[in-house]
């Protein structure tokens, strides 16, 4: 990775250590006599045993995947939906706007438009940068939350800056860092070492300085218009009614259920703010079937029902997924399939220069996991398909939820293999858990899929004895 973004990806204190302990369960001794036979095993049918392989090409190391989540992935990835419009539109109205949008960025000819090879309604565009734009004297200093949006190609939205130059002014060209360290507080105006932020690039200036911070009406609109970013990586936001940004392993599960050859299935997206893969569950049954969609916040279950109003085969519940059946909101047995994403710790999204998750919620964030799980078996047909899914690299709550599902419901779930929707590598080694089962669970590692950090397991459950 390029020293221009030279950056960690950092955790609270704790799970870091934590996370370590867990990538390399077999370090020190620690394995018995049967977990270093599985590891034998493992590695010879190309299981992962661990990232401690600093010679291997193939298995890179915990700190290589710490660095990958501070640097935004090396692909974009849409999402096109088939309702509206076919992919090959998508792909020249894609292509026409990145034309015009970056037509006096000198590299915009290498953002490159393709369909990707397996997912035939995901278009992927290559990352381009780090690039060097030249600094500008005047600046502004953006929140962490808002600085990661602009390295996945967003414009600065006014709520985002946190302190500016004193002299910036509307159609300045502005470069713009993110309050990495959070020594700048709102509306400073003096400016602190380069060392405290990261440079994101330059933009023109839309709100200046006194429209930010000197009137009373709260911050809104477009403050900056990013025109010549560090990353060229675009948000298409402009394109939304066609096609939505997804990172490939999330298209991933939904094509796993298998909807789009049973469009007329009944399926039950368990955790579904906000709503990214419950439309495109909707988009591959071409709006046909029944699609319940939960979410056990009330705001963002109003956001969701906002979201999804013009697709009539979604409907969405307030409700917590754990008690839908115990309530009485579904019967058992009523769904062909289920799609569990669960809540999870988030340490595969990137780009992250620090992920605020502590080692309390870090060490009980499997159990709400499998509570879900047991429920999303509860509500699935004999012959239905579970696909279970997190966005974290923590293998206790990827494969050892795994390795609970097997543990307590083994006589009711058959484990499956992802093709033709392999994308990822296998699972990492998990007491518990065969070789061969790890072979049919998908990993995606930051540091070499050019995704965010992601894991997805299917399951079909089988019928009563």
């Amino acid at each position: 990775m390029s020293a221009v973004w030279d950056y960690v990806c950092g955790f609270d204190e704790g799970v870091g250590e934590r996370l370590k302990e867990l990538w390399h369960p077999f370090a020190e001794g620690k394995a018995d006599e049967q977990q270093q036979q599985l590891t034998a095993e493992g590695g010879a049918n190309g299981v992962h045993t661990g990232h401690d392989f600093s010679h291997s090409d193939e298995l890179l190391s915990f700190e290589s995947t710490c660095r990958a989540l501070a640097h935004p992935p090396e692909e974009t990835s849409v999402r096109v939906d088939l309702t509206k419009v076919t992919v090959d539109e998508a792909l020249q109205r894609v292509r026409d706007y990145i034309a015009a949008k970056y037509k006096d960025v000198a590299a915009h000819a290498d953002v490159t438009v393709s369909i990707h090879p397996v997912l035939s309604d995901v278009l992927i565009m290559p990352l381009v940068g780090p690039r060097t734009p030249t600094k500008q004297d005047v600046y502004a200093v953006v929140d962490m939350g808002c600085g990661m949006a602009v390295l996945r190609g967003a414009d600065v939205f006014a709520p985002g800056v946190v302190a500016a130059h004193p002299g910036m002014k509307e159609g300045d060209c502005v470069s713009v860092y993110a309050n990495v360290s959070g020594h700048f507080t709102t509306g400073d105006v003096a400016w602190h070492d380069e060392a405290t932020v990261a440079y994101l690039g330059n933009g023109r200036c839309v709100q200046g300085r006194a429209t930010l911070f000197c009137q009373r009406d709260a911050k809104a609109g477009l403050a900056i218009e990013m025109t010549d970013p560090v990353f060229l990586s675009p948000c298409l936001s402009e394109l939304d009614t066609i096609v939505q940004l997804q990172n490939v392993p999330s298209c991933v599960a939904a094509h796993l259920l298998g909807v789009e050859r049973n469009p007329t299935w009944r399926v039950l997206d368990m955790c579904a703010a906000p709503g990214g893969k419950t439309i495109h569950i909707a988009s591959l049954m071409r709006g046909n079937g029944e699609i319940h969609a939960l979410e056990r916040s009330r705001k963002r279950a109003t956001q969701l029902a906002d979201k999804v109003a013009e697709y009539k085969n979604i409907q969405v519940h307030h409700a917590d997924a754990t008690k839908c059946i115990k309530k009485g909101l579904f019967e058992a047995e009523s769904f062909d399939a289920v799609l569990l994403d669960a809540p999870c710790s988030g340490l595969g999204q990137r780009p992250r220069f620090h992920h605020p998750f502590s080692r309390t919620d870090f060490d009980r964030s499997s159990v709400y996991q499998q509570k879900l799980a047991d429920v999303a078996i509860e509500a699935l047909k004999p012959g239905g398909a579970l696909v279970y899914s997190t966005c974290t690299i923590n293998p206790e709550e990827n494969e050892g939820v795994v390795s609970y599902i097997l543990q307590n419901h083994g006589a009711a779930v058959q484990l499956e293999p992802q093709e033709p929707y392999r994308i990822g590598d296998p699972g990492m080694m998990y007491p518990g858990l065969t070789p061969t089962e790890l072979r049919h669970l998908q990993r995606f590692y930051p540091d070499k899929h050019r995704a965010i950090g992601f894991f997805l397991a299917k399951f079909t459950k089988l019928p009563k004895m």
